[in-house]
């Protein structure tokens, strides 16, 4: 596994408490400067900080978001963040077309897959349907940028995934899905960018009534369940996998050239994060915009306006909150929100008041 150690400043992190509200109960810490993820401890969860502007998660964590790393097997912290913009991002859609979030109706779309010694969700194979679109730019420092809080913050067992455990994750069966509800999803096709705080805050003040939407901590002395066999066996590498990456780098081995590049590539980047990790600097200063990952889970294309191509059927079709939360969905990108704050200022203020309103007068 490639060494990051995070730079995140107590500075950083009080700015993360204050901003996204998280629970001081849960202790976020920061970890020691030679620190690395890989060596997380059972009492901790390590988070790193782009899984909130990015990828739109807060804690409370989703109760659908824990039932899909629970499903796939894989620890919170082994997850990058386009794939947890992936899950956020499917969650909204369904909600705001009052449809209910589900694990199995999430894997008619999407299937875990392996971002170097991370996952992330992919896009199922053709000719399965698409409801989120997600071309690929560039997310730089965020494996640079992590803290710990409290394992108690997700109470179900959790096993650090071997990134050489095999992926067996077929599509799932007819019948055990709506597939009107896969149509509808598919008909309104999101792309994947950064999840805007409108969309977040209306979904959170309107839809936390519903059932399993947030699954709160587990209390300080709370026993976590112990791992089950299935478990245990994803905690363990691939016989097959193993073969295969042994004879990809016999192949790397006898070509001329390509070793001692690999290696030269390593040791630069042995050498920068050693430098970088001397001296922790703030993620937050620009300086430090001209660094690269390096792996898939890294980039992702920030797509910015999406027509309104459904809206007005959603009007018709959907619950007024659900339309709204659609609306924003689609609407609130960063392009917008730089080409003129007042006019989305407005947008949102206005949106919020008629759901205000309706869920005033609705209850």
């Amino acid at each position: 596994m490639d060494i990051y150690h995070s730079r995140l400043t107590p500075y950083d992190l009080n700015d993360l408490i204050i901003k996204y509200k998280i629970p001081r109960d849960l202790h976020p810490r920061l970890p020691s400067e030679d620190f690395v993820v890989s060596e997380l401890l059972d009492d901790a969860i390590g988070i790193y900080h782009r899984m909130f502007d990015f990828s739109g998660v807060r804690i409370p964590f989703s109760s659908f978001l824990l039932a899909l790393i629970k499903h796939y097997r894989v620890h919170f912290s082994q997850q990058g963040p386009l794939g947890l913009n992936k899950a956020i991002t499917f969650e909204v859609l369904c909600r705001s077309l009052q449809i209910q979030p589900t694990v199995t109706l999430f894997r008619v779309f999407q299937t875990l897959c392996k971002q170097g010694d991370w996952f992330s969700f992919a896009k199922r194979r053709a000719p399965s349907l698409v409801c989120i679109d997600d071309n690929r730019s560039c997310i730089k420092h965020w494996k640079s940028g992590f803290f710990f809080i409290d394992r108690w913050a997700i109470p179900d067992a959790m096993v650090w995934r071997h990134p050489d455990a095999a992926i067996d994750d077929p599509r799932p069966v007819a019948g055990s899905f709506n597939m009107a509800d896969v149509r509808r999803l598919s008909a309104h096709v999101i792309k994947l960018r950064e999840m805007p705080e409108g969309v977040l805050v209306l979904s959170r003040s309107t839809l936390q009534r519903l059932p399993f939407y947030c699954t709160p901590p587990a209390a300080a002395d709370a026993v976590i369940p112990d791992l089950t066999l299935e478990d245990l066996t994803t905690g363990t590498p691939s016989s097959k996998i193993l073969a295969k990456a042994e004879a990809s780098q016999k192949r790397k081995a006898s070509t001329p050239g390509a070793t001692s590049g690999h290696v030269a590539k390593r040791t630069r980047s042995a050498l920068a994060q050693s430098a970088r990790s001397t001296t922790r600097h703030s993620l937050f200063v620009s300086g430090f915009d001209d660094e690269s990952d390096g792996d898939d889970d890294a980039c992702v294309k920030i797509m910015l306006v999406t027509p309104l191509r459904s809206a007005t059927v959603t009007l018709l079709q959907g619950t007024r909150v659900g339309a709204l939360l659609l609306l924003l969905l689609k609407v609130l990108t960063p392009e917008v929100i730089a080409f003129d704050f007042y006019l989305v200022f407005f947008v949102v203020f206005f949106l919020c008041l008629i759901v205000l309103l309706f869920c005033r007068f609705s209850g």
